[in-house]
């Protein structure tokens, strides 16, 4: 297997929903060890042009990570039985992070418990130790803002998100903890409102201001295309 090859990649998701979005300060969790993080979802629909953003990414860290080897793998059919067919290691352990919930991209119907604005939507939850940069578009160019800007983005509004997604656990990168084991894991760099909405409950690496698109608050631009791939979730 090329180990040379990137086993990781920045990605905007365009056009989501911010839910949970914790970018003016961190999330702190409750009764629980874990340390406060900076963090949001971006919710978006099958189909859209986050989803096929998203998933290509992880097809193609996958693929850089793992390799085309044929290895044995369990596939889970859908009555929860398992039969062992060949397969490229790549989507061996692609199938293993779907079933076990190991990527970042979310089927909101699994959510516990479900709820709107999840129910029937997808959504890549990423999160950070240190703030995401936040940007606005203001007369053609991308400006990073404070908390007091009238366009400082939360939960409830439309936006683009800038992640950074990585391989963990490959042979290029193993983990020192064999029990924090292999998954796809995603930083949350940057947010950029592109249009205001109805207020919900919620509030690393910053992204350079030429990842995010050109995006006006509250313009009505179509997302970019991406190329289509299998659905993840």
């Amino acid at each position: 297997m090329d180990t040379s090859k990137p086993i990781n990649k920045t990605i905007t998701v365009p056009d989501v929903l911010f839910s949970y979005l914790y970018v003016k300060e961190p999330y702190k969790p409750r009764n629980s060890d874990q340390k406060p993080s900076f963090c949001g979802h971006g919710v978006f629909a099958r189909g859209s042009a986050a989803e096929q953003i998203v998933t290509a990414a992880i097809v193609e860290i996958c693929k850089n990570a793992w390799g085309d080897a044929m290895v044995d793998a369990a596939v889970r059919q859908a009555d929860g039985s398992t039969v062992v067919q060949k397969l490229p290691a790549w989507k061996a352990m692609l199938n293993s992070f779907k079933d076990d919930n190991r990527l970042p991209l979310k089927d909101g119907n699994k959510r516990k418990p479900i709820a709107e604005p999840y129910t029937n939507m997808l959504y890549i939850s990423a999160n950070n130790p240190s703030r995401p940069r936040v940007v606005v578009t203001e007369n053609g160019v991308n400006v990073e803002i404070g908390p007091d800007h009238p366009h400082w983005p939360y939960s409830g509004a439309r936006g683009n998100l800038v992640v950074d997604l990585w391989a963990q656990g490959c042979p290029a990168k193993p983990v020192k903890d064999p029990t924090w084991g292999s998954r796809i894991n995603a930083q949350l760099a940057g947010a950029q409102l592109a249009a205001h909405g109805k207020r919900m409950g919620g509030g690393g690496r910053l992204a350079n201001l030429d990842e995010f698109g050109l995006h006006a608050p509250d313009a009505d631009a179509p997302p970019p295309g991406a190329p289509e791939e299998e659905s993840l979730v």
